[in-house]
């Protein structure tokens, strides 16, 4: 009985004893955690805002840009839709012209009493079906620049920004692993120089007159170097990466908007320029050709050999308002005879 006794001592010591380390961990936790935010927290504040800062900045403006460029895709790509749909209306606008141009002239063919009127609609049926051609041809012209600026240009822009995206994220990882251990090595050395160079665990009674100091417990082990040094080369690597990317980002984002204002005006301005030509010749043509058919017309309608004769009814009368004159009576007439004329 006594020694049952005296092992529920120990075991109650033993658990008492536990406690209380338990008691002084829970205690003490705040304390050292405090202490790291004091050391890593307050003292790096600063520089973390301004790194925030720089990220938020360079993420707003990547999501603009990405916002801005789909926008204007957008609305060039449906640009360029309407474009084709013309296209598509004018070449079945040609092919119908074709198709009527050689029905006048196998009209011509069978009826000769028409020959030159067939044959002039067919020359004309054949200038505007190739006066359309043209036309077209400026039409495919824009459509291939918008087309290569939609599926090209901004494509490869977005690619690159977010390329520069990943690369930022790669970036922000290392540098932030990087600052997390260099300022876990540097705790270990402050903890080592205010302990003298040792960090011991307590010693037992029977090691208490040993000239052998213990291990520390918490000293950087070659490992950790190694491991350090690997992090700072994936971080300037990063660093490069991020680097070029963001050149290779603001170079294209430049050359994008100067080349967009300068290759769509030059675009633009063809297209313009073939609408007028086409649209305007055509109303002058057309208008030279009613004129020439008109005068044409008119020859042949009044010609003498083509004229009827008049009706009696379009034979110009005397007008009633003309006082007659009279003349004396020739010879052999009755005496003192008078006739009227009128002028």
């Amino acid at each position: 009985m006594p020694i049952v006794g005296g092992a529920s001592v120990d075991s109650a010591d033993s658990d008492l004893r536990n406690d209380v380390q338990t008691n002084n961990d829970i205690m003490n936790a705040p304390t050292r955690s405090q202490k790291g935010f004091g050391n890593n927290g307050s003292l790096d504040l600063p520089g973390k805002i301004e790194n925030f800062k720089a990220w938020s900045s360079t993420a707003m403006r990547c999501t603009k840009q990405a916002i801005e460029e789909k926008r204007i895709q957008a609305k060039y790509q449906e640009m360029s839709a309407s474009v084709k749909k013309m296209i598509g209306q004018m070449n079945a606008m040609t092919g119908l012209e074709q198709s009527l141009s050689s029905q006048f002239t196998i009209a011509a063919q069978q009826q000769p009493e028409l020959d030159s009127e067939f044959m002039h609609n067919s020359a004309i049926q054949r200038v505007v079906a190739a006066s359309t051609a043209s036309y077209v041809s400026a039409l495919e012209l824009f459509c291939d620049g918008l087309d290569t600026f939609c599926k090209k240009t901004v494509p490869d822009t977005l690619t690159t920004i977010r390329q520069l995206e990943h690369a930022r994220l790669v970036y922000d990882t290392y540098r932030n692993e990087l600052e997390r251990m260099e300022s876990k090595a540097g705790r270990i050395a402050t903890q080592q120089g205010s302990t003298g160079g040792d960090v011991a665990n307590p010693v037992s009674t029977d090691a208490a007159g040993s000239d052998t100091p213990s291990t520390p417990a918490s000293a950087s082990t070659p490992q950790q170097e190694i491991n350090v040094q690997q992090l700072r080369q994936k971080f300037a690597t990063g660093r490069e990466n991020y680097l070029a990317l963001r050149a290779d980002t603001d170079m294209k984002m430049k050359l994008l908007h100067e080349n967009r204002a300068r290759v769509l005006r030059k675009h633009l301005q063809a297209l313009q320029a073939a609408t007028l030509s086409y649209f305007a010749n055509g109303y002058r043509d057309l208008e030279l050709t009613l004129k020439t058919l008109s005068e044409r017309n008119a020859l042949t309608n009044f010609s003498p050999l083509n004229q009827p004769a008049s009706s009696f009814l379009e034979v110009e009368s005397p007008s009633t308002d003309q006082k007659p004159a009279y003349f004396p009576p020739e010879n052999g007439d009755a005496e003192h005879h008078q006739r009227d004329v009128f002028d």
